[in-house]
């Protein structure tokens, strides 16, 4: 949409009707703004919480990984406090954070 108000605008600029393309692409800019102002706060509202949580998720994943064994037999690793819980040794990471 933003892409096409700012080719019609040079299209109209391009057609002599300057009047036109300079208020569309003023608009354009105008509403680029408004949604870039109404989008950033929440952005940066969800990174604040991550950044505040990632600490604790750390500590949890770096306990985790310090207890877990390899099988090389089945090519998994498991947790032996885990209560039986084991992954692929492929599917470590998302093992681990979880």
């Amino acid at each position: 949409m933003l892409v096409g108000g700012l080719l019609l605008g040079v299209a109209l600029l391009c057609a002599g009707h300057a009047d036109g393309a300079l208020i569309l692409v003023i608009g354009v800019f105008v509403l680029v703004l408004i949604i870039g102002f109404a989008i950033l706060p929440k952005e940066r509202l969800a990174k604040e919480k991550w950044d505040a949580e990632m600490p604790a998720r750390w500590q949890i994943a770096s306990k985790k990984w310090n207890r877990l064994y390899y099988c090389e037999r089945d090519d998994i690793v498991f947790d032996p406090e885990g209560l039986g819980t084991y992954a692929p040794a492929d599917q470590l990471l998302p093992y681990v954070l979880t």
